[in-house]
């Protein structure tokens, strides 16, 4: 469960993010494979990136998977001085879907994909930027400063209780199931409607 949300305001933006990931041990012992703390990573000073969706990466078959959070926390490395909120977040789009591909390939037929939101101000600007990224997808503009309000990602399950207040499982516990495709659209646009306002 990963719930990541942006909230932007004249004055700057903020961004907070809730996961976590438990699996049972082979005694039956809980585990937590991940946290909140795996999900928001500073690039640099103006930059930052909170991410949802696959957190662990093959890179090998003979390896343990890799945290996607090693790639991100290394990225002032590979990002070039007085880099844009965009170019930002194209380049780690680009990484990120490499390593994702090569995921994929090492799972076999993995449908593996990340969403993740890159968040910052330009060099010299007081005009800050929030960008919706999308693997396999695309990079949105999502918010500027300019245009307050707030853009919220991950579990949509997650989204839909604490937002909309409906549950998805009511329409299997309803026998709702020739609505369900007619009640995810609305659910969809309610959402949107949300995002916007």
């Amino acid at each position: 469960m990963t719930v990541i949300v942006c909230i932007v305001v004249a004055e700057g933006i903020a961004i907070a993010a809730d996961s976590r990931q438990a699996s049972a041990s082979a005694l039956g012992h809980l585990r937590v494979d991940s946290d909140y703390a795996d999900k928001i990573f500073p690039l640099n000073s103006s930059l930052g990136v909170a991410l949802s969706g696959q957190s662990f990466f093959y890179t090998n078959a003979n390896d343990s998977p890799t945290n996607v959070g090693l790639l991100l926390s290394g990225a002032n490395r590979y990002l070039p001085k007085n880099c844009s909120v965009r170019k930002a977040a194209s380049i780690i789009h680009q990484r990120i879907d490499g390593v994702l591909k090569t995921h994929n390939s090492v799972v076999g037929n993995s449908q593996a994909g990340a969403e993740f939101y890159v968040v910052g101000f330009d060099n010299q600007s007081e005009i800050g930027e929030v960008y919706r990224c999308q693997v396999p997808g695309e990079i949105i503009l999502e918010r500027s400063t300019r245009d307050a309000g707030a853009v919220w990602g991950g579990q949509g399950e997650i989204i839909d209780r604490l937002v909309l207040g409906y549950d998805r499982r009511l329409v299997d516990f309803l026998g709702l199931e020739q609505e369900a495709e007619e009640l995810r659209k609305t659910l969809s646009k309610q959402r949107a409607k949300l995002q916007l306002h």
